[in-house]
């Protein structure tokens, strides 16, 4: 950057008899957005005209100019004033549509591109805003915090200004009931693709947390550094350095309630170098692996924040089965047990949701009891089946939430649907791929699946895949051979429709071990038929698999007139 006091300090030191000054002047700062030249500065919708010219402006790759536009085309029609559906734009509004019918405030928001989307799930990878639940990493280690995900595929630190300016937190004519207690920032692996100014890109992550500050002055802000990633490996370093000198004044100052964490080293070899690629889908997006180990890392410091944030007093605590199964028509009782280390048990509000609707409403779900234990009723809709997360709520009267989720199944008692034993049934069937017919290395019956590569899938035909109203899980057994098999990913798949993507690690040699894989997300992600098993990964595997099935919502009742689930 040539900066005029520099270059007049270059001359001195080149031109003789020409002596510097004793002390030159510094470089002015950098300023990251220009002040005055922004037609509406704030607020959504937008409704100065002049504005849309200003966003409609396309972006280029490296400039770090304030503006949001990515596309050439215009984001808005000039004729009906709509936004374009392929612009940028109408992510944003659209974001801001879903914040603005939030009925209660998060604990958490996150602030960030499609890696920070994707805690919403990872099988939407940028493709979709409808990230309404998250990973279940942050449902294991962050159960009492609700999160808004604001995160958006392509964003970089200017971009994020600018929504956070344009109604990205407050909601359209700030009506938003947001009020967080934490925000997570996760900016800059998009602006080191097409640049080399990471003065400038850690200026625009500070603007950034300070933003968070001005809209939300007792939010604490958790900056993260960008993570390791295969592609422009090389500029990770740099950036994060500058972006950590860039918030030294503020991260040494206990008032300014902004924090940096660095967590790259979770994700290199011993080497400091070498990508831990098992932890990724492309090397540079989290898979649902890599998402635990984010949520492990960063744990003790969400919670140290979350913590301050209620003056140190601990949260309410909650003790309830993790899944509960029952038949159609019939009431279901969940008991458990709520405590208030800080208080009197008898003193919290309990209460009850429902994600799914067509199976319980929130009428539908009664808690009753008093001190610790409880009890929760769920009432299912008349011949309504399926599973369905119920989060149970625990308050004090700070606000301070715990919360547990429990899976609650609701169905008739069906068998097992099987895929694959001693071959393939129930209209199941694979083109190629592996060997059905196998007589060596078999769990049970006579024949298995030989997997000479892992590259394949497994259909239903037209009309019998599986209604996923009447079945929780997938479950197979997997068996290694004599060569290593790398790591694997099931993709559970409706024909023209919804996917899920779930990591699948290294089979044991020579011993087989079961493998289940929940319907939970593939249910959240739109999937109403499960027709799709495909396999992908681990290159050229040995690598036998066995007894694949689906499993019922309900236990099945044995010969013995026992019960297994």
């Amino acid at each position: 950057m040539n900066h005029p006091a520099l270059l007049a300090a270059g001359i001195a030191l080149l031109v003789p008899g020409f002596l510097p000054a004793a002390e030159p002047t510094p470089p002015p700062p950098i300023t990251y957005v220009e002040p005055g030249n922004e037609p509406q500065p704030e607020g959504w919708p937008l409704t100065v005209p002049a504005q849309w010219e200003y966003v409609n402006r396309r972006f280029k790759q490296g400039s770090f100019e304030p503006i949001p536009g990515r596309y050439a085309a215009p984001n808005m029609d000039p004729k009906t004033g709509e936004i374009q559906r392929s612009s940028w734009m109408m992510q944003h509004a659209a974001l801001v549509e879903r914040l603005d019918s939030l009925a209660s405030s998060p604990d958490v928001v996150l602030i960030g591109d499609s890696i920070t989307q994707n805690w919403g799930n990872t099988a939407l990878m940028g493709k979709s805003l409808a990230a309404i639940r998250s990973v279940p990493a942050w449902d294991e280690h962050f159960p009492n915090y609700l999160f808004y995900n604001s995160g958006q595929a392509g964003g970089a630190q200017n971009t994020a200004l600018w929504r956070l300016r344009h109604g990205g937190l407050t909601g359209s004519h700030g009506k938003a009931v947001v009020n967080p207690k934490l925000a997570i920032v996760n900016l800059g692996v998009n602006p080191i693709i097409g640049s080399e100014d990471y003065a400038r890109m850690a200026v625009g992550t500070r603007r950034v947390a300070e933003e968070v500050r001005r809209q939300f002055p007792e939010c604490r802000v958790l900056v993260l550094a960008v993570y390791p990633t295969a592609r422009k490996a090389e500029r990770v370093a740099p950036l994060n350095a500058a972006v950590a000198a860039e918030l030294k004044p503020l991260t040494d100052d206990p008032q300014s309630g902004i924090h940096y964490l660095d967590i790259g080293e979770h994700f290199l070899e011993a080497d400091g170098v070498t990508l831990k690629e098992q932890f990724f889908h492309d090397r540079l997006h989290p898979n649902e692996l890599g998402y635990d180990v984010i949520a492990r890392a960063i744990k003790p410091k969400v919670d140290e924040l979350m913590q301050q944030a209620y003056g140190g007093r601990p949260f309410p605590t909650i003790k309830s089965p993790t899944e509960a199964v029952g038949p159609r028509n019939t009431p279901l009782e969940v008991q458990f047990e709520v405590d208030d280390p800080a208080g009197v048990p008898g003193d919290l509000k309990v209460s009850a949701v429902s994600e799914l609707p067509e199976l319980f409403t929130s009428e539908d779900l009664v808690v009753s009891g008093s001190g610790k234990a409880r009890t929760l009723t769920l009432n299912p809709k008349p011949g309504a089946g399926g599973s369905a997360r119920v989060r149970i709520d625990v308050a004090n009267e700070l606000g301070q939430t715990a919360r547990k989720l429990v899976l609650v199944n609701i169905g008739d008692p069906l068998p097992p649907l099987v895929v694959y034993d001693d071959g393939y049934d129930n209209g199941w069937a694979a083109k190629g791929g592996p060997d059905p017919d196998n007589t060596q290395n078999v769990r049970s019956g006579s024949k298995s699946l030989k997997v000479t590569h892992t590259d394949f899938r497994i259909d239903a035909v037209k009309g019998k895949g599986a209604d996923i109203n009447n079945y929780r899980s997938v479950t197979l057994w997997m068996r290694g051979g004599d060569k290593e098999t790398k790591k694997m990913q099931l993709y559970l798949c409706q024909l023209g429709g919804a996917f899920v993507v779930v990591p699948i690690s290294s089979a044991e040699k020579g011993e087989y071990r079961r493998v289940t894989i929940p319907l939970d997300a593939f249910r959240h992600a739109g999937g109403k038929d499960l027709n799709g098993l495909m396999f992908k990964g681990g290159g050229e595997a040995d690598l036998y698999i066995d007894d694949i099935t689906l499993d019922p919502c309900n236990p099945v009742e044995t010969a013995a007139g026992g019960a297994q689930s």
